[in-house]
């Protein structure tokens, strides 16, 4: 096992990563990818839903959706009303997602295991080594 600090936004990366591994065949590997899929997936348990929207702005969506791409007078007309009348709704969304943004970017440790290059096998690609560089 190996520590890493890192920023939550790098773990989820890896997190949503790990799961496009688990066909690639190697027995090392493959227990090195499951150990690590079982820990991000503990350690990243408080980021889960932090970015779900409210019922409020779920409904908000869907009223805008009827004007998407459009850019007559009306549309827009309706598209100003909407934004004035979920002001707030919207104001709260962006205090939301600007909470999961400064989440994002802390850093913390985890202790996860390595996967080294010794450990990759023959049929790795590129992408698939990019996106396990953290825990090297």
């Amino acid at each position: 096992m190996k520590t890493i600090k890192a920023k939550n936004g790098e773990w989820v990366n890896l997190s949503n990563h790990l799961p496009t591994l688990t066909e690639v065949p190697n027995k090392t590997f493959a227990v090195a990818v499951a150990k690590n899929i079982a820990i991000l997936k503990e350690n990243l348990s408080h980021l889960e839903g932090v970015l779900l929207a409210t019922p409020e702005y779920r409904e908000l969506s869907e009223k805008v959706k009827v004007y998407e791409g459009k850019t007559d007078k009306k549309s827009v007309a309706a598209l100003k009303k909407l934004e004035k009348e979920y002001k707030d709704v919207i104001a709260a969304r962006q205090e939301q997602i600007d909470g999961v943004n400064l989440l994002l970017a802390e850093e913390v440790e985890i202790e996860v295991e390595p996967i080294t290059e010794d450990m990759y096998p023959e049929s790795i690609n590129a992408k698939q080594i990019i996106g396990l560089t953290l825990l090297n």
